[in-house]
């Protein structure tokens, strides 16, 4: 009931109604195209490298292209209540900490190290450190980059 009535103010300005929604479709379409780019490539090497089995034991390879544009909503959304200046290291570090949620849900949950066989178990202490950090510079480079061509900012 208290919820209801502060959303039902006049005067209420909450998030998603000071960021205009072509804003927040473009930050989604921004985010999503390098990793639509990459996916068939990817695709390609585990198909032709392992068997077509593989793909469908990592269902979180297609979602990633998904979870990469939300990602971007989310620091579109949030980048102001970071107490940083510099909007390049924040973009970095919002993919950094993508990187981290990545790493977690797809070694831990998925298991992609007995899927793929050429990884063994002891390369998830490598993807947690290099993963994070590829995605700093993808993220701060890549990303931002274009960002500003589907001027987001």
């Amino acid at each position: 009931m208290f919820l209801k009535n502060i959303i039902n103010q006049k005067n209420y300005k909450g998030i998603l109604f000071k960021v205009n929604k072509m804003k927040l479709f473009k930050a989604f379409v921004a985010g999503m195209i390098l990793p639509s780019f990459i996916l068939p490539f990817i695709l390609l090497f585990l198909k032709y490298q392992y068997s077509g089995e593989v793909i469908t034991h990592l269902p979180g390879i297609y979602m990633g292209s998904l979870f990469w544009g939300l990602w971007n909503i989310v620091f579109i959304l949030t980048k102001d209540h970071i107490p940083l200046d510099d909007r390049n290291v924040k973009i970095g570090i919002y993919g950094s900490v993508y990187g981290l949620f990545s790493v977690l849900i797809n070694s831990f949950y998925f298991e992609f190290t007995s899927v793929i066989t050429c990884f063994s178990d002891s390369f998830i202490i490598i993807f947690f450190i290099i993963y994070p950090i590829l995605l700093y510079f993808i993220w701060k480079y890549i990303v931002n980059g274009l960002n500003l061509l589907f001027e987001v900012y």
